[in-house]
Order: C-alpha cells, then sequence, then structure tokens
C-alpha cells in the first residue's frame, strides 16, 4: 500500500484482514504513524528505521542540494515532532522531485559505531560511512494505528477471539502513535 516501510514485506494486516472478513469489530483504520527516517537504499526495498534520538543529538535533515529545511516547516527545526517532520519531508521531496533527503550526523558529537551501534551497521551494510557522508533517508510507514477492536484483556465482538500487538486496537494511541 505504501511506497516506503520499515516493516518487513510480509507485514500487510492479514490479521486485520481475517477479523473483518469474520464480522470482528475494527477501528481507526485510518490512522498510520509515519517515521520521518527510514534509510533510503535505491536498490532495496529494505527500509530500516534510523533513530530519532539521532536528530535529538545533533544530526539535521537536508535536502537533495544539501541545505537544511526544517526551519521553513517548523520554529522546531529537526527537534519537531516525528509527524511534522515527515510531513515536512514528504513536501520537500514532492517539490523537488527527489527520491530521498539525507541525514547529516556529523553534529552528532559521540563516536557513531559506539552511540549508535545499529545504525551504524546497518549503513555499513548498505555501503555507507556515515562518518564521512549523510544518511539518504526517506518518511516510512511506520506503525498502523487502527485493528481490531479490543477491551483490556484483548477481547474482541467475536466470543473466543483476541488480538494483541499491531493488530489490536485497544485505544491507547490514537491518531499518532505515542
Amino acid at each position: 500500500v505504501f511506497l516506503h516501510s520499515t516493516n518487513a514485506p510480509g507485514c500487510v494486516s492479514t490479521g486485520v484482514s481475517m477479523a473483518f472478513r469474520a464480522g470482528v469489530d475494527l477501528a481507526n483504520l485510518e490512522f498510520m504513524q509515519f517515521h520521518p527516517t527510514a534509510l533510503y537504499e535505491e536498490r532495496s526495498n529494505r527500509r530500516p528505521l534510523i533513530t530519532e534520538a539521532m536528530r535529538g543529538e545533533g544530526a539535521r535533515l537536508l535536502d537533495d542540494k544539501g541545505q537544511a529545511f526544517m526551519l521553513r516547516h517548523d520554529k522546531r527545526g529537526d527537534l519537531a515532532p516525528r509527524d511534522v517532520v515527515a510531513q515536512a519531508m514528504m513536501e520537500e521531496m514532492l517539490h523537488s522531485g527527489a527520491p530521498c533527503l539525507f541525514l547529516d550526523v556529523s553534529g552528532v558529537k559521540q563516536d557513531l559505531p559506539t552511540r549508535f551501534p545499529t545504525v551504524f551497521e546497518q549503513c555499513r551494510e548498505a555501503g555507507l560511512d556515515i562518518r564521512n557522508e549523510p544518511i539518504p533517508v526517506v518518511p516510512a510507514a511506520h506503525y498502523f494505528c487502527g485493528g481490531v477492536l479490543t477491551d483490556t484483556r484483548g477481547r474482541t465482538s467475536l466470543r473466543g477471539l483476541y488480538a494483541i500487538g499491531e493488530c489490536a486496537c485497544t485505544g491507547l494511541h490514537g491518531a499518532n502513535r505515542l
């Protein structure tokens, strides 16, 4: 459904689809969280999540010309909430036609392999040395906030059917994941 997703290819809402066909109550199907920074690899559909903590520690988003852009969209700049950042990134990409934007981590003061070992390794596997080059990133579908309507015990509208995990909609997250 979405061009970019941080989820595995097999995550296609099968549980929610089965519940729908069984007549089980569903809720909040229109709410999807998009994470602003997923690794963009041109030759792969793999989109691992690049933690927001990198922006919290000094990384900056750059457009396809290498210019910071977030302050044009929000006074909090790169520290704006993830939904605001993801929307701003999409606007930048649509305006420029660029397939991705970039996360410049040169402002992160700590040793990258030590502070962010998972991100460092994911980027290394993609052929990137983030100590010397920015990370190509795209906003990506990350978390489905809707699903099979449950109570606090996981019970659904169909007696004997329980739903847990991401297929369940408990009402906790609302329109955007906490």
